[in-house]
């Protein structure tokens, strides 16, 4: 009986024990999914459409929890922040909170984002003195429209960027305008014999301030800093 001695690499190719002393592994410090390379060959073994959605998603979600947790945690820091260094301008009926310019980040960074910016909106709206439905329902507004952001944003389809932005929009003014028409009790308007509900008077308030902060400044920071950062799938 015959038996062949044979050792597999981490990259997943067979080298035989001789060749074993000459096979050079490396390991990037700076990037996730980095594959194993080979002295002998001109390309990596695991290079190609793998080894660059590996990059690629590590760079978007941070596939390192440590990584991962800061990243949430930065995300949660700057949007409190903003919304308490900004708070003339981040609550009552009519507002433009420059935190949610952060939202549309989301399709880059993934699930810390969605989560980070979820536990800002809880913190900021514990500041804001509107209660608990305010705490609760902006939180669950921030992680619906992020993660439908971030999910419709890896689309590839073009223009797939600017519908996520827009969901994110109408799902921030739906949510957070039906509770604020509650809370703030906005009458109906009367306007030329037809009645405007207070509801649609909250969405109206937060979508426009959402318009400026979401979808014209947040798109604008999406833009920037797509150059530098590669999500999941490219979809300009």
């Amino acid at each position: 009986m015959e038996y062949k001695l044979e050792w597999r690499s981490p990259c997943g190719s067979r080298t035989a024990p001789e060749e074993l002393l000459s096979t050079v592994f490396l390991e990037s410090n700076h990037k996730a999914g980095e594959w194993c390379s080979h002295p002998f060959r001109h390309t990596n073994p695991g290079e190609g459409e793998m080894n660059q959605k590996s990059k690629e998603a590590g760079k978007a979600y941070g596939t390192r929890p440590a990584f991962a947790l800061v990243l949430a945690a930065m995300f949660a820091t700057l949007y409190a922040l903003l919304v308490y260094g900004l708070s003339p301008i981040s609550f009552l009926e009519f507002q433009v909170r420059i935190a949610d310019s952060l939202l549309p980040l989301t399709i880059l960074f993934g699930w810390p984002a969605v989560l980070g910016l979820s536990l800002g909106c809880l913190v900021a709206n514990f500041f804001g003195g509107l209660g608990l439905i305010d705490i609760i329902g902006g939180s669950i507004a921030n992680l619906i429209a992020g993660y439908v952001g971030w999910r419709i944003g890896r689309m590839t389809s073009k223009g797939s960027w600017i519908v996520a932005v827009v969901f994110q929009n109408l799902l921030v003014s739906l949510i957070v305008g039906s509770y604020l028409s509650y809370l703030l009790g906005i009458p109906d308007l009367s306007y030329g014999g037809i009645v405007i509900p207070g509801i649609a008077m909250g969405w109206f308030g937060v979508s426009m301030g959402s318009l400026i902060s979401m979808n014209l400044i947040g798109y604008l920071l999406l833009k920037i800093l797509s150059v530098r950062i590669s999500p999941p799938t490219h979809a300009p």
